[in-house]
């Protein structure tokens, strides 16, 4: 009769191997170990792994940037629109249609509107998505604003009473909400960015 395999041994097994792949990948990009002994002290430099292991899952989405809904703004699909908010406020970069992959910039702070612009510049691989990107994402991915909120930059950035807003999404699980974010104005670090990763 066959022996059951034991779980704790798999799982360990498991993690040496995990941590073996990190080690040489380290000693590939010319690293030492005290470099990856930083894992254990370095709270900033564990997110900062950790946000890229999670945005290799791949978020997909078919975009029709010809779609004449991405041209309007229906009120009543959304829980929530700012009076002031125009459709020409959600400009639309792209025509045709597209399969699109997403990902997220996450922060372990509460970051401001401007660290999130300047974090997605700052990577290069990813851009601000439009609004068809964003309401084809959540067409194709509703289950992915129950988790966390995901927000969206996905307008124009305009100068309204002497402050720099920009029109944007807002998806949470009690629907979508469509307003203003204020460069200065802080999101909790809950908040997930939609970025649109560059095609190469």
């Amino acid at each position: 009769m066959a022996r059951p395999k034991s779980e704790l041994k798999s799982a360990f097994g498991r993690g040496q191997e995990i941590l073996f792949a990190l080690l040489e990948g380290v000693e590939d990009v010319g690293g030492t170990d005290n470099d990856a002994r930083k894992i254990v002290t370095d709270k900033k430099l564990q997110r900062q792994i950790a946000q890229l292991l999670v945005s290799i899952k791949t978020l997909f989405a078919p975009v029709n940037y010809d779609d004449p809904a991405h041209r309007r703004i229906d009120r009543e699909k959304y829980y929530n629109v700012a009076d002031s908010l125009r459709s020409e406020h959600f400009p639309i970069r792209h025509s045709g249609q597209a399969n699109v992959t997403y990902a997220y910039v996450t922060f372990d702070h509460d970051p401001t509107t401007q660290e999130v612009l300047d974090e997605v510049e700052r990577r290069g691989d990813v851009e601000l998505p439009d609004f068809a990107n964003t309401r084809d994402f959540h067409n194709a991915n509703p289950d992915e604003r129950k988790k966390a909120p995901v927000i969206s930059l996905c307008g124009a950035i305009v100068s309204r009473d002497g402050r720099r807003g920009v029109a944007c999404v807002l998806a949470d699980a009690g629907g979508l909400g469509r307003g203003w974010s204020w460069v200065g104005g802080r999101w909790s670090r809950c908040c997930r960015f939609l970025v649109v990763r560059k095609s190469r």
